[in-house]
């Protein structure tokens, strides 16, 4: 009977054991998720700042293909980049929502419309 009562003790500790260490689990991948949208919004914040500076400083005169526009961006959804672009210099973008995926861009004083194409081409 003793020997049972150990027994019953043993397995309680250890799924007490598995239960605090998958809580552990839990929170450090809601962590990490919490980490990687704080990531993504500080990039796209970047990005928007960045274009105003370009753009503040471009000559107001643009041609039709748009002021020169210069990016750097990693593994951004596509959606957020065109979201932002259309946003910061005040286009309007409709996004289909089969458009999906993850977009890297550098470009350098490139014009707004030449920079759209050739991301929306990458993908």
């Amino acid at each position: 009977m003793r020997m049972q009562k150990k027994e019953g003790s043993r397995v309680q500790q250890s799924n007490r054991a598995i239960e605090q260490q998958e809580d552990t689990t839990a929170k450090t991948f809601s962590l990490t998720a919490a980490l990687l949208r704080f990531c993504a919004t500080a990039l796209i914040l970047l990005f928007t700042v960045h274009c105003s500076l370009s753009y503040a400083a471009s000559d107001s005169s643009s041609n039709e293909k748009g002021v020169p526009i210069s990016m750097e961006l990693r593994d951004v959804e596509l959606r957020d980049v065109l979201r932002a672009l259309g946003q910061e210099h005040g286009i309007n973008i409709i996004i289909d929502e089969t458009v999906t995926g993850k977009v890297t861009v550098s470009i350098r004083n490139v014009p707004l419309w030449d920079a759209i194409d050739s991301i929306l081409k990458g993908k």
